[in-house]
């Protein structure tokens, strides 16, 4: 099990030394296996001026609009809610000082599209977002409420009884708290069936004496609304462009390509409505589209 160091980025946001940030204009971004420090990403923005490295978050609709509305958020769940007990193995509040939110997203999109759908996608109602890293660290820079960022990759090299074994040696010690960087990397550890989820969290650390709640919301920028429908300048906001969900497969001869791709903008006309409010690129899930050509002629 690897163990990540967490350096002072900016303020009150702390990055895994997992995460080299070399040149933050051209976004020169790496991304280290947190177990044996190998290279798993490289991007650089100079080389793909229309590309800077971006997290994805899959999220119901519904979510996704609350945090658009009125005043702008990003909601931390405690990972008191978490569900996998494999993930909350290494939460106890009652042994760090303060209380742990957290934001969980993805570094790659595209290997891991398909099971994202399938695992996050409840009645084809979700979205993914891609925000822009470096612009959303910015914004959590400027909260300052009594707040630490810490920014860490998930090691991915853990067998079940790893964890178990790793859990039972915390009971029996006899440290009290627990040293903060000690918990954020046990709980930036998963099993390796779960590698394909390529995750990245930000934990936020609320200092001092706090009433346990379940989700804590921070505000900030995220989007800019449109002018006259011009959604040229969306490289400049947080939530740089939005997915929306594939319609559903079926089997060979239930419909035609033309009648599949008008179904899955018939599915989505009304999250295209209500995102084109803002400036933001806007694109459909062509994971099932066959011809892009059919795609672009019915539009």
């Amino acid at each position: 099990m690897g163990k990540q160091k967490f350096n002072l980025w900016k303020k009150n946001v702390y990055l895994s030394d997992c995460i080299q940030i070399d040149n933050l204009d051209n976004q020169k971004i790496t991304l280290l296996n947190p177990n044996d420090k190998s290279i798993i990403l490289y991007t650089d923005k100079e080389n793909d001026k229309d590309m800077a490295f971006s997290i994805f978050k899959c999220l119901p609709f519904e979510r996704a609009k609350s945090y658009l509305t009125d005043s702008q958020h990003l909601t931390f769940v405690s990972p008191n809610l978490w569900v996998d007990p494999f993930d909350y193995l290494f939460y106890d509040e009652n042994k760090i000082e303060g209380k742990l939110y957290c934001f969980v997203a993805s570094y790659s999109r595209a290997y891991n599209e398909e099971a994202v759908w399938k695992s996050y996608a409840n009645n084809n109602t979700a979205n993914i977002w891609s925000l822009d890293f470096i612009k959303l660290l910015e914004q959590l820079s400027f909260i300052t409420d009594n707040v630490d960022f810490y920014v860490s990759l998930i090691d991915y090299s853990n067998k079940k009884s790893d964890l178990i074994d790793k859990r039972k040696q915390l009971n029996s010690s006899l440290s009290q708290p627990f040293p903060l960087h000690d918990v954020l990397n046990n709980m930036s550890l998963k099993r390796k069936a779960f590698k394909y989820e390529d995750e990245i969290r930000i934990f936020a650390h609320v200092k001092g004496e706090q009433i346990p709640t379940k989700t804590i919301d921070f505000k900030m920028e995220l989007l800019k609304k449109s002018v006259k429908g011009n959604r040229n300048n969306s490289s400049k906001t947080v939530l740089s462009k939005v997915l929306l969900p594939p319609y559903p497969p079926k089997k060979k001869g239930e419909y035609s390509e033309v009648q599949y791709s008008k179904l899955q903008q018939i599915q989505n006309s009304g999250f295209r409505i209500f995102y084109e409010q803002f400036d933001v690129r806007i694109e459909e899930s062509r994971l099932y589209v066959t011809n892009e050509d059919i795609t672009k002629l019915i539009k």
